[in-house]
């Protein structure tokens, strides 16, 4: 059997000392990067808690409070249907009774309102 050395102990005591150093090393780098990370999550918890809050549970006016985002476009050629919603009641309007009428009155346009320009029916120049 060898009997270690002198020679042998400091070799070995060098090798551990490179270990730990090596060792000392990577912790000083997780502990930075720990100290980054917490910086990190730290915001994101106050970004999160900052886009939480609306109207409801905080100071904030109603104005602030983000919307529903608008609805996609129908596909082409496809309309939207008109009335009311399905199953409601219609409510119109009751026409009026004659008893209720005094007087009538008769309009004639003589240029598309919208447009300015003269209808095609009629002779007549300028609107």
């Amino acid at each position: 059997m060898d009997v270690p050395t002198e020679q042998a102990y400091q070799q070995h005591v060098d090798e551990l000392t490179a270990r730990l150093a090596q060792r000392d090393a990577t912790i000083a780098a997780l502990r930075q990067q720990v100290t980054e990370l917490s910086k990190q999550v730290a915001d994101l918890l106050a970004q999160a808690a900052r886009l939480s809050k609306n109207s409801s549970n905080s100071s904030k006016p109603p104005s602030s409070d983000i919307v529903k985002p608008p609805q996609p476009p129908l596909p082409p050629g496809e309309k939207r249907s008109i009335g009311g919603q399905k199953g409601h009641p219609r409510h119109e309007r009751e026409p009026l009774t004659p008893a209720q009428i005094d007087r009538v009155v008769d309009y004639q346009m003589d240029c598309w309102p919208l447009y300015r320009k003269r209808l095609p029916w009629l002779t007549a120049s300028g609107c």
